[in-house]
């Protein structure tokens, strides 16, 4: 290992302490998701709320949603462990916001299968689409690239932000970034702007709401039979098997 690997290394971690605004932020973040999603259940040592899902379904075949969905959390879960070492808000937000964007997709593209209307979902799972465009701005920043030095903070008790300054807020994610066609104004905005800040969510207050939009999905699915036959159908092992089958046997025909 070269000698300025190692002083690259050795400043990191000196510069992490146990205490900090970022970290208590971050424990209390994970003790609420974990409190909420784990939990003991008479019939087996320990549950979660999406393996929940699963008692909708018939218990003979395997369907896919409440896996999926599960181990998505268990991706955000895992993160969150790790909260004793976050030092710096743009790689915990980043990394915090895209693990709770991968789940955004699952939830959006189960709601397309169940033909869910748009305005039902704009109005109940609002969040969903403010995660969706915080991620677009990370992966797809546009005009963004063309600002000078931003500094990232988050929502917390001691910021106050600064009016005169343009701040890159939830406000503005769902303005410049659901679409395309503001990019114009976008450039106007921020081409060439310095002093300009990326203000995340407050985390704390983000998992609450995530956590009663997983909520407000699973009773979706509990309260409503026909989304339930729907998901049995599209999300089911046994039954994509058995299309699979007739798929191939009709082909097998055609050829003879």
């Amino acid at each position: 290992m070269k000698k300025l690997t190692r002083e690259i290394i050795d400043e990191h971690y000196s510069l992490i302490n146990e205490t900090s605004e970022l970290k208590e932020i971050f424990q209390k973040v994970l003790v609420y998701f974990l409190d909420f999603h784990h939990f003991k259940n008479k019939a087996k040592e320990n549950d979660t709320l999406f393996c929940g899902i699963h008692n909708n379904f018939s218990k003979e075949h395997h369907n896919c949603v409440a896996c999926n969905l599960n181990d998505a959390n268990r991706r955000i879960e895992e993160f969150l462990l790790n909260y004793r070492l976050f030092s710096d808000n743009f790689s915990v937000f980043s990394n915090f916001i895209f693990l709770l964007y991968l789940q955004v997709e699952y939830f959006l593209e189960y709601l397309n299968i169940i033909q869910i209307p748009e305005n039902y979902k704009q109005k109940n799972f609002h969040l969903l689409y403010t995660i969706k465009r915080w991620g677009n701005f990370l992966k797809h920043p546009k005009a963004f690239i063309l600002v000078h030095h931003p500094v990232w903070e988050y929502e917390s008790e001691n910021y106050n932000i600064d009016k005169s300054k343009i701040t890159i807020d939830n406000k503005f994610v769902n303005t410049y970034f659901a679409g395309e066609s503001k990019n114009n104004d976008l450039r106007k905005q921020l081409k060439g702007k310095e002093n300009i800040t990326v203000l995340f969510p407050n985390p704390y207050k983000m998992i609450v709401d995530f956590c009663a939009v997983q909520k407000e999905f699973i009773e979706l699915i509990a309260k409503n039979k026909l989304v339930i036959d729907i998901l049995n159908d599209e999300a089911t092992l046994t039954n994509y098997l058995v299309r699979l089958d007739e798929k191939e046997s009709k082909k097998e025909k055609e050829n003879l």
